[in-house]
């Protein structure tokens, strides 16, 4: 199992901030039937709040490629996803963003070997998702056996430096998440 963070912000994909539409490429029609690679590529777009990632570009384009053809040969259904998910929002303008997301990538991604991205926190957000962490690992079963310098330390973090409170969320979701 993974355990992730989304995040409220933009995907920061190499400095070139991209529209809201580009964390969703999991409701592409057919995305379940993707290689692995490709869905671990889509996910880790998706999830990567405080955490920079990067993927080898032939995946990234091997991957915008497959979410492109199954979005135009799909349409019906991707418009049906996205009313549901995203019914604030237009169909058509949703695509827009989506498609234009998707150029953005591809160009880039065609320039380089590597890509990096990263969602960064918005002011105020590490402290709701470190609130939301505190909560999870207080109504774990192991909790009361855990030290009291455990206990202490997580009464601490709620005062530290912004920094710190990132690194301690990042290595909490680590740590309930499935190895690589």
């Amino acid at each position: 199992m993974r355990i992730d963070i989304p995040g409220k912000g933009l995907i920061e994909f190499e400095g070139q901030t991209l529209s809201d539409p580009a964390k969703y490429f999991e409701i592409t029609p057919g995305y379940h039937d993707f290689p692995s690679e490709s869905k671990r590529w889509i996910l880790d777009l998706h999830y990567a709040w405080a955490r920079g990632r990067s993927a080898e570009s032939g995946l990234i384009l091997r991957t915008c490629e497959l979410i492109e053809t199954a979005s135009i040969q799909e349409q019906s259904a991707l418009n049906d996803r996205i009313q549901k998910g995203f019914p604030k929002l237009q169909a058509d303008t949703f695509l827009h963003y989506w498609f234009e997301a998707l150029a953005i990538i591809r160009k880039i991604a065609s320039q380089k070997e590597v890509c990096y991205w990263i969602i960064r926190p918005e002011p105020g957000e590490a402290d709701e998702v470190l609130k939301t962490s505190i909560k999870i690992i207080k109504l774990n079963a192991s909790f009361a056996k855990m030290p009291k310098q455990f206990k202490q330390h997580l009464e601490e973090i709620l005062t530290a430096p912004e920094a710190e409170k990132i690194r301690f969320i990042l290595d909490f979701t680590d740590g309930y998440s499935d190895p690589k």
